[in-house]
């Protein structure tokens, strides 16, 4: 039987890596002019995404 961590960590790995996938897809066909702070942003929440993704490994490599 899995653990509440194991499946919290495929959680936030899932989250993590849909971020990760979309947030420069949504960038690329953006119709509007990217200013400056959009970028950052975007950047941020790109990182963010690599953030969860290694939160999640982490909480999953826990539970072992």
């Amino acid at each position: 039987m899995r653990r509440t961590a194991e499946l919290a960590g495929e959680s936030l790995r899932e989250i993590g890596v849909l971020l990760v996938v979309f947030v420069p897809l949504d960038a690329v066909f953006y119709q509007g002019d990217l200013t400056l702070r959009t970028r950052i942003v975007l950047g941020l929440t790109a990182l963010a995404g690599l953030a969860i993704v290694a939160a999640g490994i982490w909480l999953e490599k826990g539970t072992e």
